[in-house]
């Protein structure tokens, strides 16, 4: 029994640390382009086609990248970025209703095919910032 908990205990540290093995720490701010204030809530989406983190965009526009683990970052590679989840519902509003949002950043970041950000981790990379274009509400003809 003895060894079998030393065994258990051994593959739990191998374990864990090859989990993290060749991830580099992320981390970054979000701010606008328009008067460099910072984007306060969402989600930011680092994806390649094997590989997916995220960090939570705080209300400084700071956020740090997790994976299997907490802001544990992301292996080497070349990521496209996406940013969900930036509207808030207007006060006192039905939340059901599309009209009833307010969106804070350009919707082209909803995917990380329109949105224009890459990067591209290697083992240098640990701060990203990102400067993104507020939404702009276009006007129905």
């Amino acid at each position: 029994m003895k060894y079998l908990y030393i065994f258990l205990l051994l593959f739990c540290v191998i374990y864990e640390s090859g989990c993290n093995a060749g991830k580099i720490p992320l981390k970054g701010k979000i701010t606008f382009s328009d008067d460099g204030s910072p984007l306060t809530r969402g989600i930011i989406v680092f994806s390649s086609p094997t590989f997916q983190a995220y960090g939570d965009i705080q209300s400084d526009g700071t956020f740090r990248v997790s994976s299997t683990g907490k802001y544990d970052g992301l292996p080497p590679g070349e990521y496209g970025i996406h940013i969900i989840n930036t509207s808030v519902a207007k006060e006192g509003s039905n939340s059901d209703n599309p009209d009833a949002w307010i969106f804070l950043v350009d919707e082209k970041y909803d995917s990380a095919q329109t949105s224009g950000l890459k990067l591209k981790i290697d083992s240098q990379i640990q701060n990203y910032d990102i400067v993104v274009d507020r939404y702009i509400e276009k006007r129905k003809k």
